[in-house]
Order: structure tokens, then sequence, then C-alpha cells
């Protein structure tokens, strides 16, 4: 029987290998290489679960690089948007690449931002069942959200969709 640290169950160990096998696909590592590194940190599980895992992130990353040329008055296409039981809050996500510039000092800041798609009615957050935003208010939620943390001195001055998720058992 494989020993998982801190009592992890299968399912939340191969959830933690996630983000490494990400960067190895990101970084174009050979899916070799990749399982090699989950092995050297303890977070292998059985091959071929993971080369399904390694796979599937490199289709998603292939199908997210076409985002990047829709036009900002276009809805981003739902066979963008690729399942994930992972989203928590909200149905649809969209993961956008920022970069933000203060006019007063001129320091640049890059940063990732994921944005929720909802929206208000009566008061009340509703989760959008449908992805219906372009480009140009996928910009205004990342305004918004600017407005409210940290950035508020910051403006944008440029976004690319770089990950499209939504949670199927929420539709």
């Amino acid at each position: 029987m494989a020993y998982y640290p801190f009592q992890a169950s299968r399912s939340v160990f191969r959830g933690m290998a996630q983000d490494y096998i990400l960067g190895g696909v990101l970084r174009g590592q050979r899916t070799t290489d990749i399982i090699n590194s989950l092995r050297e940190l303890g977070l292998s599980y059985h091959t071929q679960d993971m080369v399904h895992d390694i796979q599937w992130w490199r289709s998603s990353i292939e199908s997210w690089n076409k985002m990047r040329y829709t036009n900002l008055s276009k809805i981003l296409s739902e066979r963008f948007y690729l399942p994930s039981r992972s989203v928590r809050q909200g149905i649809y996500q969209t993961v956008m690449d920022v970069s933000l510039t203060n006019r007063e000092t001129g320091e640049t800041v890059n940063r990732r931002i994921t944005i929720v798609h909802q929206s208000v009615v009566n008061g009340e957050v509703v989760y959008d069942t449908q992805q219906r935003y372009t480009r140009a208010m996928l910009n205004d939620q990342i305004n918004d959200i600017l407005k409210q943390y940290i950035y508020k001195g910051f403006e944008l001055t440029k976004s690319i969709p770089v990950e499209a998720y939504y949670n199927p058992d929420k539709l």
C-alpha cells in the first residue's frame, strides 16, 4: 500500500501534484521528466493517471492559447472553458494575465487575476450559468477588482486570457 503524506487521500494527493504538472508542461518538459520530478518530490501516483493528467494539461493549454486572438468585442467561445470540479466559487472562471502600471511612479506589475462570472440581481450575487463575457467585459471586471484591492493607483495596460474553467456539477 502506498504511503500518502499528511494522511491525504488519493484524490487530494493527486490534486496536490497538479500545480507541479502544470508548471512542467508550461516549461515544455517531456512527460517522463515531469513524472520523474513528481517522484523526486514524493508526489507520484499511478503512472497511467499521471500521463492522463499531463496530456489533459497539454491539450488545455493548446486550447487556451487560441483565446488570445479573440477580439475585445467578441464573447469568448464556450469551447475554451474546460470542465473542472475544483471551481469552488461560481460556475465559470476566466484567469487573466494582466500588466498594471502606476501612472505616478511608472511602476509596472504583472499578475494573474481570476474572474468569477457573476452578476448582481436585486442586491444578491448570482453566478452566470452561461459564458457571456467579452474580453472587454473581462477587462471591466479586472478594473473593478483593482479598485477594491491594493492596486488602487494602478491601471490596466494589458490583459490576456490564459485559462478558462467551468464546474459541470453546478450547471
